[in-house]
């Protein structure tokens, strides 16, 4: 026997049977535009319990056929189609696990890749798909499904991306996910495609790395570390005192940022400006002074290493600390000590060789 079961209210409809769950009419207040009532269909179905188990409650369950004759739900059309295939179960695992597979109605094939792409990206940071979005018709960021935010998205006019990832307080990721133009969305995409190219030809020696390519390795070992000058004593002592620690390490170069804005979006290195010199805002002399701690604590931490310190910015407004390990500085300056080296070792040669040149000439004119 099989169980069927009916939920209804004024905004979801649920229809629950042992092929999956069928999620009918729900509207989605993340899209600019207004959608229609769409459903989808989630085949979440798992392994199968022992037979032994299904007897116990036959009595509870009512046939599937019974159902679908009598509440037969009317079928909307929706611009995705949600499945999951079951993979086969690995030797640790004790229950088979699922696959998500997005097939889109709307968009180019391109668009459809590049929305796949961030889709699975977000799986990866939120296997439950629980995301934070903008509620356009509250203007507030709400905490929501990718399930629900990507339903009723036309690929055609919309793409998304990760704007920022948020953790919890018990390590759990939650992206936040943001809604742009698909032209947008397309370019960034073709960008992505082709520097993953570019990178497989350089690495296998088909191409010469270009110096984008080198400055990207380079920057490889710089790490970013923002602090606020409102955290919290603890935080300080605890979680940014070992990402410092860390990373001194490793032997990474180090840019602290120091600011009191909270900044979400991906790219906040970049809109990260120091103020002029002239452009001190006034603050409160206790303001002042757990600005002053914080600042002293940093450097403290810093200090601890060889390095080399330099300070940009003002404590009134914001600052940028970078930390550069003596060590490497030296090493580079080894480098560039022996390139000169082999530089004159050349020239020296060269003009030896022109000596002997006009010698020969000298030589044979005389005989």
């Amino acid at each position: 026997m099989l169980l069927s079961l009916v939920r209804c209210s004024t905004k979801r409809q649920w229809a629950i049977s042992s092929t999956g769950i069928r999620l009918l009419s729900i509207s989605s207040p993340f899209l600019s535009t207004g959608s229609s009532n769409s459903d989808f269909l989630m085949n979440l179905s798992g392994s199968t319990r022992s037979s032994k188990h299904n007897n116990l409650h036959n009595n509870d369950r009512t046939p599937i056929n019974k159902y679908k004759s009598n509440h037969g739900p009317k079928k909307v059309h929706s611009n995705y189609q949600l499945e999951t295939k079951i993979q086969p179960k690995k030797m640790h695992q004790s229950t088979k696990f699922k696959k998500f597979s997005i097939k889109w109605t709307t968009g180019s094939e391109r668009a459809q890749k590049a929305a796949n792409e961030v889709f699975q990206k977000i799986l990866g940071l939120s296997p439950n798909g629980v995301i934070k979005a903008l509620n356009l018709e509250t203007n507030e960021i709400e905490t929501s499904s990718i399930f629900q935010f990507a339903k009723g998205i036309d690929l055609d006019r919309h793409g998304f991306i990760i704007a920022n990832v948020e953790r919890t307080t018990d390590h759990k990721k939650i992206p936040l996910v943001k809604l742009i133009e698909a032209r947008v969305a397309l370019r960034r995409y073709s960008d992505k495609v082709a520097d993953r190219k570019q990178k497989e030809l350089i690495d296998l020696g088909v191409i010469k790395s270009s110096k984008k390519y080198d400055n990207e390795k380079e920057k490889v070992g710089i790490k970013h570390i923002r602090v606020s000058w409102k955290i919290k004593e603890t935080d300080l002592a605890k979680q940014k005192t070992n990402e410092i620690q860390s990373a001194l390490k490793k032997g990474h170069k180090l840019c602290i940022y120091l600011d009191d804005k909270t900044r979400t979006n991906t790219d906040w290195v970049d809109d990260f400006t120091i103020p002029a010199e002239n452009s001190n805002k006034k603050i409160s002399k206790r303001e002042k002074l757990n600005r002053t701690a914080i600042l002293d604590a940093v450097k403290s931490l810093l200090e601890e290493e060889d390095t080399f310190l330099s300070f940009e910015g003002n404590i009134e407004n914001r600052m940028l600390i970078k930390s550069t390990p003596k060590t490497l500085s030296t090493s580079k300056n080894k480098e560039a000590l022996d390139e000169k080296k082999v530089l004159k070792e050349q020239k020296k040669q060269e003009r030896r060789e022109k000596l002997r040149l006009r010698t020969e000439k000298k030589q044979d004119t005389v005989t």
